[in-house]
C-alpha cells in the first residue's frame, strides 16, 4: 500500500519558474534593504541579508573582473558561467545554500564542498533559462545593449578591443548561458563562491576539511561558524534565509490518493 499523487508538466513548469523569479525578487529586496539605511534600524533578517551577501558579491565581483582579465590568454571554462550572471545573484545564492545546509557530527552545521556545487549549480542553471527568457523578451523590445554590464566591463578591462573580439567573448559567455556545464566546471564555480562567502562574510561561512576518519581523507565542506548557527536561531533570519529559494507554492498540491499496492 501507499500514497500517490501526481502533478501535470504544466503544473511542474509553473512551480520552477515562479522559485526562480523569486530569486530575482530576493535580490531586489536585498538591494532595497542597501539602500542607503541604518543597518540598525532593519529587522535581524535584513540585517543578515546585508552582512552576508553584500560583501560576498563584493569579492564575486573581483573574481569576475579577474576573469575577464584573464581572457587575452586561455582562461578555463568555468570563468564563462562565472560571467554570465550578475554578482549579487550569484552571492544570494551561494549565502542562501550554505545557510540551508544540515546539521553534520560534532554539532558543527554545512555540506560538504560537492553538494555545494551540486545545489549551487542547479539553481544557476535554472537561473539562466530563466535569465535568457527575459533577455529575449527585452531584445524584441530592441533595448540598447550598451546598457549591459558585461560590455562595460570587458571596454573597462581591454579599452582598445575592436567588436570582433567582444562578439568572440561575448559568444563564450552566451554559450555558458545555454550549453551544459561540465561537472569540473560546476566544482570550480562552487570553490570560488566558497572562497567568496569566507573572504566576504568569514563570520558567517567557513571552509575546512571536516568529517570522521584521518584529517587528509576528510571532504572539504562549506560551514556555518557558531556565531552563523546562534544567528538562524532567530525566526525572522531563518525566514529571510529560506525567502530566495522557498517560497509558497503556487500550485496547490493535488489531494493524496490511497493505493492498495500487492507486493506478492
Amino acid at each position: 500500500m501507499g500514497f500517490t499523487t501526481t502533478r501535470s508538466a504544466y503544473d511542474i513548469s509553473e512551480q520552477a519558474a515562479w522559485e526562480v523569479r523569486s530569486v530575482t525578487l530576493a535580490v531586489a529586496r536585498y538591494r532595497d534593504a542597501a539602500g542607503g539605511r541604518n543597518i540598525d534600524d532593519l529587522p535581524p533578517g535584513r540585517r543578515a541579508m546585508l552582512e552576508t551577501i553584500g560583501p560576498v558579491s563584493a569579492v564575486v565581483t573581483e573574481f569576475q573582473q579577474a576573469a575577464i582579465g584573464a581572457q587575452k590568454g586561455r582562461p578555463p571554462g568555468w570563468h564563462f558561467p562565472l560571467l554570465a550572471f550578475h554578482a549579487d545573484v550569484l552571492a544570494l545564492i551561494a549565502v542562501a545554500v550554505a545557510l540551508r545546509a544540515a546539521p553534520m557530527e560534532f554539532s558543527r552545521v554545512g555540506l560538504a564542498l560537492t553538494s555545494f556545487s551540486r545545489r549551487v549549480c542547479g539553481a544557476l542553471r535554472d537561473q539562466a533559462d530563466h535569465d535568457r527568457f527575459v533577455r529575449d523578451q527585452r531584445a524584441a523590445k530592441k533595448i540598447d545593449p550598451n546598457g549591459d554590464l558585461l560590455l562595460r566591463r570587458f571596454q573597462k578591462a581591454f579599452p582598445d578591443a575592436n567588436r570582433r573580439a567582444w562578439s568572440r567573448f561575448a559568444a563564450k559567455v552566451e554559450g555558458a548561458r545555454s550549453g551544459k556545464w561540465p561537472d569540473k566546471d560546476c566544482v570550480e564555480i562552487a570553490a570560488a563562491l566558497s572562497q567568496a562567502l569566507v573572504r566576504g562574510a568569514p563570520d558567517w561561512f567557513s571552509v575546512e576539511r571536516f568529517g570522521l576518519g584521518a584529517a587528509a581523507r576528510q571532504p572539504v565542506c562549506v560551514l556555518l561558524t557558531h556565531e552563523a548557527v546562534a544567528r538562524l536561531a532567530e525566526f525572522d533570519v531563518r525566514a529571510e534565509v529560506a525567502r530566495p529559494l522557498m517560497l509558497p507554492m503556487l500550485i496547490e498540491p493535488n489531494p493524496w490518493q490511497y493505493k492498495e499496492v500487492n507486493h506478492a
